[in-house]
Formats: C-alpha cells, sequence, structure tokens
C-alpha cells in the first residue's frame, strides 16, 4: 500500500511500520485548472498544485492520502479533497501549534487514530505493529542522528539533503572555500530548481526547505528503548524537528541562529509562496531578528520569475561580496 504525504511533521515510521510504502508528496507544479472552481485565487500555491495532481488522478499509485498541518490552506484542501472524491481513503492528522505537555498528549492520540486507520486498512494487528515499530524506530534514530549532525556541522550542502545522501564532504573542501555560503528557506515547489540557479551564480547553498532541512533535520534528537514508542514520535517531530514558519517561532529561531553562526552563513535567501500567513509571519519575524542580509524571492505556481530572479540574486552576491 501506497500512502501519500506532504507535512514534514508526519511520521514516516508509522506508515512503515503499517506494512506500507511512504510517499512524500511534492508534486512538479502544472496546471491548475482542475483546482480553479475550488479554491479562491489569493490561496495558498502548493495546495492547489496538490488538489489539481489529485483530481486529474496524477496519484493514482496512492492507495491511502495523509492531510496534515495547522494553517487553513492545509484544512481547506483535505474538505475540498473528501467531497469531491471517495476512491482514495484518507486522514487529516491535527498537529498542535504549540509543544508542551498537553500538545504532546494531544499528539499521541493524534497518531494513534491516524495508526489504527491505517492498520484497519491493512489487516495489521496491533502486536505486528508494535514489533514493527520497535525495530524501525532503532533505525530511523540512528539515520536522523547522523544525517542532523553532519547538515549541522556543515557537511551536507547544495541538494544533498533532497538525494538522500550520507556520504559527507568537509566543510573545508577547497572547491567550496571560496564561494559564498548562503542558507535557503524555501516551501515544497521548486527547491531543486532555486538551488540549481544558486549553485551556477556560485554559491555554496543549505537546504533549509520543506524538502530538505525541515523533513530531515531534527537538532538534539534523543531515543530510549524503554519510552512508549508514540511519545517518542511525539518528541522527534513536534520538539526535535526544526520547525516549520508558523510553528513554535522563538525556538524555530534559535536553530536557524545557532546554524548561522556555526557554519558562517553569510545570507539568507527567502524564497516563499504567494498568499502564505504562516510564511509571511515567519519572513517578518525573521527579518527583526536575524543580523546577515536576507533577500526574499516570491513565487506563485510556476517557474516564470526566472529573468527577475536572477538580477536579484546577481544584486544580493554583489552586496554579500562587499562585506
Amino acid at each position: 500500500m501506497n500512502v501519500g504525504y506532504y507535512c514534514t511533521y508526519i511520521p514516516e515510521e508509522i506508515i512503515q511500520s503499517c506494512n506500507a510504502t511512504p510517499v512524500f508528496l511534492h508534486p512538479e507544479p502544472l496546471s491548475t485548472n482542475h483546482a480553479i472552481p475550488y479554491l479562491p485565487t489569493p490561496f495558498c500555491p502548493f495546495s492547489k498544485i496538490l488538489l489539481n495532481s489529485f483530481l486529474t488522478e496524477k496519484n493514482q499509485d496512492l492507495d491511502f492520502i495523509i492531510f496534515g498541518g495547522c494553517c487553513d490552506a492545509g484544512k481547506k484542501l483535505y474538505d475540498v479533497f473528501i467531497a469531491l472524491q471517495t476512491k482514495i481513503p484518507c486522514h487529516y492528522l491535527h498537529i498542535p501549534l504549540v509543544n508542551n505537555h498537553e500538545s504532546l498528549k494531544f499528539f499521541h492520540h493524534s497518531l494513534n487514530d491516524l495508526t489504527q486507520k491505517l492498520l484497519s486498512l491493512q489487516g495489521l494487528s496491533q502486536q505486528n505493529f508494535t514489533e514493527n515499530l520497535r525495530v524501525i524506530l532503532d533505525r530511523s534514530f540512528i539515520v536522523k542522528q547522523t544525517r542532523s549532525q553532519a547538515f549541522l556541522e556543515g557537511e551536507l550542502s547544495g541538494n544533498s539533503l533532497l538525494q538522500g545522501k550520507t556520504q559527507f564532504q568537509s566543510s573545508l573542501d577547497s572547491t567550496n572555500s571560496s564561494k559564498i555560503s548562503i542558507f535557503l528557506l524555501a516551501s515544497h515547489l521548486f527547491v531543486e530548481n532555486i538551488i540549481q540557479l544558486l549553485k551556477e551564480k556560485e554559491f555554496r547553498v543549505f537546504d533549509g526547505s520543506a524538502i530538505g532541512m525541515r523533513r530531515y533535520v531534527f537538532p538534539e534528537i534523543e531515543y530510549s528503548r524503554q519510552s512508549d514508542a508514540f511519545d517518542t514520535l511525539s518528541r522527534w517531530y513536534l520538539v526535535n524537528k526544526v520547525p516549520c514558519p508558523g510553528y513554535n517561532p522563538q525556538k524555530r529561531l534559535e536553530i536557524l541562529q545557532k546554524f548561522i553562526n556555526r557554519i558562517g552563513l553569510q545570507g539568507i535567501v527567502y524564497f516563499y509562496p504567494k498568499f502564505c500567513d504562516q510564511t509571511l509571519y515567519d519572513l517578518s519575524f525573521l527579518k527583526k531578528h536575524i543580523k546577515i542580509p536576507l533577500l526574499p524571492l516570491e513565487h506563485d505556481m510556476s517557474y516564470s520569475s526566472l529573468g527577475q530572479w536572477e538580477t536579484r540574486i546577481d544584486a544580493f552576491r554583489e552586496v554579500l561580496s562587499n562585506q
């Protein structure tokens, strides 16, 4: 069974433990004609692209879809999807915006609800699931810890996270020493395109996008085999994962600032979608508190602003070169 999901707060360990295959969704932008009648014009581009792919049966390989998040766009996407089609079963995972004792309990309960739905579809026993989950948690902890440490030490730049690389390169590599190191903050869309463009401009890029750092990096992750498995997952994804825009802004700022200082990053390219309130708040918050230069680049549902972006990126590089 293939289980599609797009929110980085959804633990793929649960999907795997149900003997299903997790499929992280970040579809290629395409026409949104099928989504236009159901969503307002000023609306999240990623949600429009996802809905369009669902309605045009670009998701024919998916047997189940997990929706998630706390933004209005994510909930609207789920509501429209279940109203328009009944072929693919789905579930909405509620994710708290804060992390405290009560929110961890709530998230634990939400993860259990998701698990029961998947187990029912798979015909898998609770005992088999529990045994699977313990093995998967053991393996996942090692992978998350190793990858997180490597990224936070500056050993995974460019599209290394996107390619799932585990071959790390030294931050002192002579091929990188002359390049300007920058931090890319982005959503799901056009990440590989913008990384490629920045690399062509002789930047050394660290990927802080929804399909990069926000998905794969878990600073200060901890694990005890004696702990309840759902408690472990709740802490990993609600407490240890790099927060997304709108989730725990102070902790997000602290993690980003530590990374910037440790690696000696010289600037930030903030590549954000139109009509995203969470991102606009995050952008404003970071501009107030982070002291290195920040270049905001807005995009919609196409990669059509390349010329404009190139001009602004060239100017940004000039600013950083003169510091």
